[in-house]
């Protein structure tokens, strides 16, 4: 199981806007998304698969920097979550 490494994906976007001295909403405008979802990404929320390419694309970078692979105690722990929600329902 993988998860998305938003960590590096926002601190990548935060580093090419300083570099090329432009915001945030200027980005939302150039991927054709709302400035919340770039909030979104610095805040480790779910994004739309699309805005992610979106977003790999804008930086130049290929989308497997930003899939991580997850850890046998993180992967048990998010079985143990979705097997508890499961017996909430």
């Amino acid at each position: 199981m993988h998860r998305l490494d938003n960590e590096k994906l926002y601190r990548d976007i935060r580093v090419k806007l300083n570099k090329v001295d432009k915001s945030q909403d200027y980005l939302a405008a150039k991927i054709k998304t709302s400035r919340r979802t770039i909030w979104k990404v610095g805040k480790g929320y779910v994004i739309a698969l699309d805005t992610f390419f979106k977003l790999c694309h804008w930086l130049d970078e290929e989308p497997s920097k930003y899939i991580v692979k997850l850890t046998k105690k993180e992967y048990a722990e998010k079985k143990r979550l979705n097997t508890d929600k499961q017996q909430n329902s």
